[in-house]
């Protein structure tokens, strides 16, 4: 005799499913509505639109020989047509995270204006795009009003390769509290610094790869921020690339990483309530970055947790006298060192460290 299990999931109340349709990408969440009549229009109240995990075109190249650019082409349309769809059958329901992919560079940049100008229409809090700014170029990708969105919490720009991010004058974004910005080339000066500074909230700024066109200063000031994170190079594209300056006001800073890059002058505040520090950096010109280094070393006397590589722990060996040319680092309780064969550690924690577990 066949038993048939019941159907318990269906009973849920709709905000629960919801709830689990979330986790879903958006193509898979719409799938649902084919199981049974209970689920046809679940999926449309559901708030998040995932659309990171469709089909890449890149996916494609594997599939098709010869790399046939008009299967990408059709497949990026198709794309497009499913997002036209799902936008204008949820008939303006409330978004809180949109995650868009536009990789392939078919993209029409003003209907993927309009898909995010819906989703700040939508009091859309989360924002991640993935993709690229190639060609072809009819018109913008990203609108203004994204910068003024009254909404948002979350910025996240995963740009393929590096590309100029165009600002509007006007920027303003209370609520946001991470920004998260790969791979942007920055090329107005005053712009890049309102960028920064129109965050009155934000507690997490990662920058990843990012360029400076034209200018070779940046300026970060952010009273709440928690956690900075400088990632490879920020440079100068001014034929020869050079160095660049940056300079952090951060009071409330608990987490700082940079790796791969250490700008020629990089002026901070002191860091009282710094509790970790990762510092990677991984070229041989440590001798003519030492007083910028040392400098900035001496800003993390109360971190608790240090993460150095071996370059960093060179500027301890050049210091002429360790014991009082290096901070005491009062409250410190773990160090992962990544040193070279042969260096030596009894100066650093007989002088440096009194409370290390």
């Amino acid at each position: 005799m066949n038993v048939v299990g019941e159907d318990r999931i269906s009973k849920l109340p709709d905000t629960l499913l919801h709830h689990i349709l979330s986790f879903l990408p958006t193509k898979c969440a719409v799938s649902t509505s084919i199981l049974w009549k209970r689920w046809k229009d679940v999926w449309v109240y559901v708030p998040v639109l995932d659309f990171l995990y469709w089909e890449p075109p890149r996916i494609i190249f594997n599939r098709y020989e010869g790399n046939d650019e008009e299967a990408i082409i059709l497949e990026t349309n198709n794309f497009m047509d499913f997002v036209d769809r799902i936008l204008l059958l949820r008939n303006m329901v409330n978004i809180n995270n949109f995650c868009l992919n536009c990789e392939s560079g078919f993209f029409d940049h003003t209907r993927v204006n309009a898909w995010i100008t819906t989703a700040i229409n939508c009091g859309v809090e989360e924002f991640i795009f993935s993709g690229s700014y190639s060609y072809p170029s009819n018109g913008r990708m990203i609108p203004d009003s994204l910068f003024t969105s009254e909404t948002l919490t979350k910025l996240d720009f995963q740009i393929q390769e590096q590309d100029r991010l165009d600002l509007p004058e006007s920027i303003s974004l209370p609520r946001l509290k991470i920004l998260r910005l790969t791979n942007i080339v920055y090329h107005d000066k005053k712009l890049a610094g309102k960028l920064f500074s129109s965050c009155p909230v934000l507690e997490e700024l990662c920058l990843a790869n990012g360029g400076l066109q034209n200018f070779y200063r940046i300026r970060v000031s952010a009273p709440t921020l928690k956690s900075f994170s400088l990632t490879c190079c920020l440079r100068s594209n001014m034929g020869d690339v050079m160095p660049v300056k940056v300079k952090i006001n951060a009071p409330n800073l608990t987490s700082l990483t940079l790796s791969n890059w250490l700008p020629e002058d990089f002026s901070v505040h002191s860091f009282p309530l710094l509790q970790d520090a990762e510092l990677y950096y991984n070229f041989s010109d440590i001798k003519t970055r030492f007083i910028p280094l040392s400098n900035f070393i001496m800003k993390l006397c109360n971190v608790k947790v240090l993460k150095l590589s071996g370059i960093y722990f060179e500027v301890l060996k050049l210091a002429q006298d360790l014991s009082t040319g290096f901070p005491t680092f009062v409250y410190f309780r773990h160090i992962y060192l990544n040193l070279k064969p042969g260096c030596r550690l009894n100066l650093f924690f007989s002088y440096s460290c009194h409370t290390i577990e």
